[in-house]
């Protein structure tokens, strides 16, 4: 199971959080893991809960009663006990959206590859079921059957029965799939969802019978590819100008997005716009509204009566039909004959100077192709209608499995019939809970009870008794939130990550090497957690200042620029190197103080270490890239983040999912490499663009598929270079490592994955980027999702081919190198050993100094992320609640206030440095080079 937030299934086989070894993907190859050691799913976390705030756990739930839930962690001591005005919703169950044939099967006349659409398989038409539409915004899905007309039973998939009389029913409708049946007002959100999923409830507040949405956000709704359908809705007239409308094809989930058959209305008291695209054309026009004003009530009432059999809309306000148009008015030839998708989801969308939505109510339900005229009496009792006839007046006797009797005749059933009863169902007062049943129906509840497997409580039509098996997912109300609430500077609270993917906030109390967690929630329940389910622990995310650096012990005489101290077991701490000689080096972290390490321990010093930003973000120097503003984001979207050595990536194709290193960063030759894990089970997928100074030159490499894809684009247009190389060439494992070796000042750049060459640059090809490294872009994209971490950038001595274990050797600001082990550092001054004798130089020449030997990391109980981004490994550890002391093999004893740490990852993968580069690895499937200049369209970033 998926959670819509993008999380991974219990028991996906990567290394998501660096908990374990990377993983090759199981059957691809020699050393795939077998199905005795993959991991197995487990029926120990089955749901996902999740938070109001951005809590998120993997567990059972066990049962809701007096309004709290209980909820099982697997490794805890007992169960939590979480009240339901904390809870956001809970996801019990997949849905499954493809359980319905398409109608659309027709529209497949052409033959494909050679072979005639009728030797083609087809899956069989689902049979003729009804969509039963309850009070307020409840409706289902099955077997309707009632023998008197007064006593219903839905039979849903699964074999859940549903009783109910006929007070409770608005509408049936026929169908082989369910019909449009959503309805909201002021009273009752639930059923939408705003922008980038998050619930209605979270961004609106009720006003009397009004419903008002934050600056910005839109609301969606999806459909079932309905042929015919009515949308009607109110909306205030100080808001009638601002509203538009887009109905979309399956997939499209934006406004101002365009495929064939996306549509848009911009709703208005003086005029009406739309526009209708179709196979690159667009059919716009404006209507003058004639009809009369309101009744009076402040509010305007919209019918949109969508027609996809006879292509046409039309549209009423207040009673009076003010649009009556075609889809294919001024449309070209080409346009004139193309199928047009049925529409997939309605999206309701703000426009103008003040972009806030605010409706009355909404209704989505279908419709029979009559339009009404104004002189329609409307009519008395029961009514049917089929496909193009209008309503026909009566009493509805009963309903059998293949014929219904009405007003005492019998007639089969057929696709979109539709009976509306005369009674006037009841609405909730208030909506407490929402209960999908996936495409079996929603029901909306009052109150809500969860015990020994079934669901109860009390819905608008009486009350309701399910299998808890047939609920999909509980939706919590959130209405009643401020709109754009205030940001408060109160201290956020720490986050328990569980290697499922789970995040409880709350509090670590105590936690030592080998023992399990004890930690209290934020409702002050104390659990005891399995040390083995858990990933590791946020301690400090709230935004704060890093401490400025300690002054350097006096007379030393070094340089107070912060560096960046790597050493050959993983660790990397910010600070002050004081001094060297040819037995240990000393150096000064602000959190740790001054530490005398032996030379055998170090590995490369970069003296150039850029500052961190604000924020206890693990990762220096990134921002997430947004193109239309371009402004820093760390850490303002936390629901998207997972800390704990790297961030998560939602993938979608908003640029929000993408890093980016600005110009700034970057030295003049620098070695820039992240880890990449993916959440699918074909590989790693990323990616990575380098811009050029011009703005127009670029490198872009993405990897998706089991693909890696090179695209360059030249200040030349005859020198674009496209490639695609098989990952047999650079590994099929879940988390690979990418490295990008740059020479801004030439052009010259080499990018490999896990040590496999994929791109070089070079003066004899001819493929040099002036201005190169203007920014670096990186990350999932839309191409699914991934972790990106253990970041790293430093300084590059030019050197091709590079290799990551490198002699001993120091590399200048101005990009030189001097080959040959450092003596020692004092007064201000490098001493070392060069081809050419003893050199000294002053140490603010100096960039980078790379030591002699392997990178040689060991397993270790914790590694530990501290507030200036520096990273220690830890043999033994204890964290008492308010200071965490443990032991180094390297620097000894640690202790450290709440305040100092950010992150506690426990038995943390082994740490990972740059591979060697083996360019006879790669093996280019495709090599050809553009004529045209044109960028890869797919290119996002």
């Amino acid at each position: 199971m998926a959670s819509t937030h993008g999380e991974l299934p219990p028991g996906a086989d990567i290394d998501l959080f660096g908990d374990g070894l990377v993983r090759p993907i199981p059957g691809q190859g020699p050393g795939a893991d077998s199905t005795e050691t993959a991991l197995p799913k487990s029926d120990l976390c089955p749901h996902t809960l999740i938070l109001q705030g951005v809590g998120e756990l993997r567990g059972k739930l066990l049962s809701i009663e007096d309004a709290v839930a209980v909820w099982q962690i697997p490794g805890t001591s007992s169960p939590i006990r979480i009240p339901t005005l904390d809870l956001r919703k809970i996801v019990l169950d997949a849905v499954d959206l493809t359980a319905f044939a398409s109608d659309d099967m027709d529209l497949l006349v052409e033959p494909v590859d050679g072979i005639d659409p009728g030797e083609l398989a087809t899956s069989p038409f689902p049979p003729l079921h009804s969509t039963v539409k309850l009070a307020g915004g409840d409706w289902l899905f099955g077997n309707v059957t009632s023998r008197d007309g007064k006593r219903f039973e839905v039979e849903l998939a699964g074999h859940a029965t549903i009783p109910f009389d006929r007070p409770g029913i608005r509408w049936i409708a026929f169908g082989r799939r369910p019909a449009p049946a959503l309805e909201f007002s002021a009273a009752d959100p639930a059923g939408l969802s705003s922008w980038k999923e998050r619930p209605v409830g979270v961004t609106a507040a009720a006003e009397g019978a009004t419903l008002r949405f934050d600056d910005g956000h839109w609301i969606s709704a999806g459909l079932r590819e309905p042929k015919r359908f009515e949308v009607s809705m109110e909306v205030p007239e100080a808001k009638e100008e601002a509203i538009n409308i887009a109905i979309q094809p399956l997939g499209m989930d934006a406004p101002n997005t365009f495929t064939t058959g996306s549509m848009t209305f911009r709703l208005g008291s003086r005029d009406l716009e739309h526009t209708v695209f179709i196979n690159g054309n667009f059919n716009q026009g404006t209507t003058r509204v004639m009809g009369k004003e309101s009744d009076g009530s402040g509010a305007s009432k919209y019918r949109l009566l969508y027609d996809g059999i006879r292509e046409r809309l039309v549209i009423l306000r207040n009673g009076h039909k003010e649009e009556d148009m075609s889809f294919r008015d001024r449309l070209k030839n080409d346009a004139l004959t193309l199928p047009i998708p049925s529409p997939g989801g309605i999206i309701i969308y703000p426009c103008g100077p003040h972009p806030n939505l605010a409706l009355n109510s909404l209704r989505v339900e279908p419709w029979s192709g009559v339009v009404p005229e104004q002189a329609d009496v409307p009519i008395e009792g029961d009514t049917l209608t089929k496909d193009s006839q209008p309503p026909a007046a009566g009493r509805l006797g009963s309903i059998a499995s293949e014929s219904l009797r009405f007003n005492g005749r019998e007639m089969p059933l057929e696709e979109n019939m539709v009976v509306r009863l005369t009674s006037a169902p009841p609405s909730l007062a208030k909506v407490v809970c929402t209960a999908s049943l996936g495409d079996s129906g929603e029901l909306k509840l009052a109150a809500v009870n969860v015990a020994n497997g079934r669901l109860a409580g009390h819905v608008a039509y009486g009350s309701c008794d399910i299998p808890l098996a047939a609920v999909k997912t509980l939706t919590f109300s959130q209405l009643g939130a401020p709109l754009n609430p205030p940001t408060k500077a109160a201290a956020a609270p720490q986050f328990l990550i569980f290697k499922n993917g789970g995040r409880l906030p709350g509090t670590l109390l105590k936690s030592e090497s080998g023992r399990p967690l004890v930690w209290q929630t934020e409702s002050k329940q104390v659990l005891e957690i399995g040390a083995g389910q858990v990933a590791g622990v946020l301690l400090a995310r709230a935004a704060s200042k890093p401490a400025p650096a300690a002054a350097a012990a006096s007379g030393s005489g070094a340089s107070q620029q912060i560096s960046l101290l790597e050493l050959r077991n993983g660790d990397r701490l910010r600070g002050n190197l004081t001094g060297m000689d040819e037995a240990a080096f000393t150096y000064n972290n602000d959190f740790i103080g001054p530490r005398s390490i032996s030379r055998a321990a170090f590995w490369r010093l970069s003296l150039k270490a850029t500052a961190i930003p604000e924020g206890n973000f693990p990762i220096a120097n990134m921002y997430r890239f947004d193109a239309k503003s371009s402004q820093r984001t760390v850490g303002a979207l936390s629901e998207s983040w997972i800390y704990l050595d790297g961030c998560y990536l939602a993938g979608s194709a908003d640029s929000d999912n993408i890093l980016a290193l600005s110009p700034e960063w970057l030295p003049e030759r620098f070695d820039f490499s992240f880890d990449v894990t993916s959440t699918r089970p074909d590989g790693a997928g990323f990616q990575l663009k380098v811009l050029g100074s011009d703005g127009d030159s670029f490198v872009f490499v993405s990897e998706a598929y089991q693909n890696v894809n090179v695209n360059v684009h030249l200040p030349n247009v005859h020198r674009n270079i496209v490639k695609q190389i098989s990952t047999d060439a650079v590994g099929k494992t879940t988390r690979s490592r990418v490295r990008v070796l740059a020479d801004r000042a030439c052009g010259l750049m080499q990018i490999a994955i896990d040590g496999a060459k994929v791109f070089e640059s070079s003066r004899q090809n001819n493929s040099e980027i002036p201005g190169l490294g203007k920014a670096i872009l990186f990350g999932s994209g839309s191409f699914g999702q991934a972790v990106v971490s253990n970041i790293q950038l430093v300084p590059w001595s030019g050197e091709l081919p590079p290799s990551a274990y490198a002699a001993a050797s120091t590399i200048l600001n101005n990009g030189d190198a001097v080959v040959g082990p450092i003596q020692a550092v004092s007064d201000g001054n490098l001493s070392a050993e060069s081809e050419l004798g003893p050199v000294q130089i002053p140490l603010q020449q100096v960039a980078l100094i790379q030591g002699s030997g392997d990178f040689a990391p060991a397993p270790c109980a914790a590694r530990i992320w501290l507030a200036d981004g520096s990273v220690l490994h830890l043999d033994s550890f204890r964290w008492d609640g308010q200071t965490l002391s443990g032991k180094s093999t390297v620097l000894g004893d640690i202790r450290l206030q709440e305040a100092a740490v950010a992150e506690l990852i426990l038995s943390p993968a082994l740490a990972r440095e740059p591979l060697r580069v083996q360019s006879k690895r790669t093996s280019a499937a495709k090599d050809a080079k553009a004529r045209t200049g044109a960028a890869d369209a797919k290119a996002p970033m």
